[in-house]
């Protein structure tokens, strides 16, 4: 209420003057709020961690390892540094991608892999693919680092290389079908070469 010129709140002492009509009984108005807000808040317990999370995501099980294919050959090649892998529902195969390997044919191997009862039986070679620029000549160590690869809905593989780096798209009889645009600031030079300023 007003008291020459004055908000008089009860409960609060007045101190302001005519030019700050209406503040006391604001702040008393906010004070009231918090208050019950914080008198009517219910309590939350936070209990420990239970002991039953699980450590692996859910589905994701270890089936077993094989070394079958190490140090093996197959038509002339040397099986090993195999860097990805991909499943190709359709056939019932993997495609598995081989890492930098200095001057030879970059190439990816046709894999059956079989699973017997939940456990991975031991892994063979169907066939080898070279991977061949637009020109027909094949990559090599030298201009291609093979890093990751990925089958599309398309029936063709999504080939990516750290050397520039690059990411191709290819046939699966491993021509080349296209390359993608890849940020300037991530390519790097080829061993004893000048800076890319331009793509491939």
């Amino acid at each position: 209420m007003a008291d020459g010129g004055r908000w008089i709140t009860p409960g609060v002492p007045s101190r302001w003057g005519t030019g700050h009509k209406g503040r006391a009984p604001m702040l008393a108005l906010i004070v009231w709020l918090l208050a019950s807000v914080l008198l009517a808040a219910p309590t939350v317990a936070v209990g420990a961690p239970g002991n039953d999370a699980s450590e692996c995501a859910v589905g994701v099980d270890f089936l077993g390892f094989s070394d079958a294919l190490n140090k093996q050959t197959y038509e002339g090649t040397n099986v090993g540094g195999l860097s990805a892998l991909t499943y190709d529902r359709s056939r019932g195969v993997y495609y598995s991608l081989v890492d930098n390997e200095d001057s030879t044919a970059a190439r990816y191997y046709t894999l059956r892999i079989p699973l017997d009862g939940g456990t991975l039986g031991e892994p063979t070679i169907l066939d080898v693919t070279t991977l061949r620029d637009a020109s027909g000549q094949p990559y090599t160590g030298e201009n291609f680092d093979g890093e990751g690869i990925a089958l599309t809905h398309t029936r063709q593989l999504l080939i990516s290389s750290e050397t520039e780096p690059s990411i191709r798209r290819f046939s699966l009889d491993g021509r080349l079908s296209e390359e993608l645009p890849v940020p300037c600031a991530s390519w790097l030079p080829l061993r004893g070469r000048p800076p890319r300023t331009e793509a491939w």
